[in-house]
This record gives C-alpha cells, structure tokens and sequence, in this order.
C-alpha cells in the first residue's frame, strides 16, 4: 500500500474514533484518554530532543515531563483555566519568533535546547485544559476545533503538493509551502463560514464573523504548531517524530497543529 493511500485511511479512521469519543464520552473519561495521549507526545518529544544518551536519564526527564505536564494541566482545569491558556498563546508567538530567525546552529544553543524542554509541558498542558473546557462549554465545539484542524491540514497537504513551488521556511521544512499555507486558510473559511451559518443558532453576522475570524487565527496556530516541531526534527536529523501512524509518522506529527488550535478556540470561547 502505498504512503498516500496509507495516510488517507489512517486519517478516516482517526475520525472514525474522534467523532464518537468527543460526542459520548463523558469529560473524565475524554481526559484521561487525552492525557494518555500526552504522554505517548512526551515520549515521542524525548527522542527528539535528544534529553540524553543515558537511558534512565532520558526515561527520569520523561517522567518528569510527565508529571509535570499532567499536574499544572489538572490544576488549571480544577482552579484556573485562564493562566495556562493565556501562556500557552503567548509562548506559540515566542515559537513564531525563533522559527522565523531559525538556522541550523540554533540546534547547539543551550537556550534553544531549553526552549525544546520547557516547550512540550506548557504547550500540552494548555491542550489538555483547552480540551476539557471546549468539552464542558459544548461537545460539538470540541468536535469544531478537531475537524477544523483536520480540514486546514487536509488542504495545506494536498495543495501543497498539488501547486506548491514558493517554501514557506525553507529553513525548517523543505516540504512546507506558501501554497499549501493559503489552501489550509481558504479550507478554514469555507468550513468555519459554513458551520457559523448554517450551524449557529440565531446566529447573527456578527457571531459568524468572529467565528472566522477565530478559526483563521486557530490555523495560523496550527501551522506555528507543526513549524516549531520541525524544528525539533531537524535538530534530531528525522522526518517523522515516530512510527506510530501509518502514512503520517509519530503522534506528534498528528497532533501538533490541533495541540498549538485548540487552545486559542478554546480562549475564543470565554470571551465570545
């Protein structure tokens, strides 16, 4: 079978259990699932990080990622969504930021390699709360942030290989284009006009237009998402960050764009 038949019916059947968990699970049951997922991420994030050639060094920094990741996640959930969210979007502009200077000597810089560390517990455990909150605002909308990320990823792939000829950071992935970029955003406001319209209830103009709006800053997000861990990549010498899925590589290399989205719907949603 090849790679493209392999990714596509990988992807539907990731749909195939996404759709019915979000819809009926309950929010304890969806969490832990998801943060069983996060430390599948955290392992795959260790190798490449590269944390040590020790393997009980390596495996005690995991362990520690882990515990960390869950424990601010699960007090944020319990007693402050808003901080961990907040950091988390704030530290998606400082990724933005180091993947626009990137060069390849980054990768020998301590304060890059600590970035890489502290990276992987900010961001999932603003996921983990973006999740449970989407979840507890409206299982649907949970159901949105993952088919939107679903569809821009879908577009930016396809297009990209379809009319992809101007890089979007050459520096850090060869494979990503300008292209695929504006055929991920033009997916995004098809879908979110689509859904704002037709789905919305006694939507007015104005709740569809802050729903694109906020579905085009999740895809900016997204892309930010999958730049940062190439980076990573490119710093480990890989393509992908593990075996996992057939077609699309490691976990990670499925999750990121969704991990940098949900949680700047889910910020989107306490103020709409």
């Amino acid at each position: 079978m090849n790679t493209h038949r392999q990714r596509l019916l990988v992807g539907l059947a990731l749909l195939a259990l996404i759709i019915p968990s979000v819809i009926g699970l309950p929010s304890a049951m969806l969490n832990f699932i998801f943060a069983l997922l996060c430390i599948i991420a955290i392992y795959e994030w260790g190798d490449l990080v590269n944390i040590s050639s020790s393997n009980i060094t390596r495996s005690l920094y995991r362990l520690f990622f882990v515990i960390s990741t869950l424990a601010i996640g699960w007090w944020s959930i319990y007693y402050d969504s808003k901080i961990i969210l907040y950091v988390g979007v704030l530290w998606w502009f400082i990724a933005l930021t180091i993947s626009t200077f990137y060069t390849n000597s980054l990768c020998n810089s301590i304060a890059f390699r600590g970035f890489l560390y502290v990276h992987i517990i900010i961001v999932l455990a603003a996921c983990i709360v973006a999740v449970d909150l989407l979840h507890q605002i409206s299982r649907l909308w949970l159901l949105y942030a993952a088919l939107l990320v679903a569809v821009s990823d879908t577009a930016a792939y396809y297009v990209g290989r379809r009319f992809g000829k101007h890089q979007l950071a050459a520096t850090i992935s060869a494979g990503k284009t300008k292209e695929g970029l504006w055929g991920a955003l033009l997916a995004t406001l098809i879908f979110s006009l689509l859904t704002g319209t037709l789905l919305l209830d006694n939507a007015t103009v104005w709740h569809v237009l802050s729903l694109v709006l906020l579905s085009l800053i999740a895809c900016i997000a997204g892309v930010i998402g999958d730049l940062t861990e190439s980076m990573a990549k490119r710093c480990a010498g890989v393509k992908d960050s593990g075996r996992l899925l057939a077609g699309h590589g490691g976990l990670l290399d499925r999750i990121d764009a969704f991990i940098a989205a949900t949680p700047v719907i889910a910020l989107g949603f306490l103020y709409r």
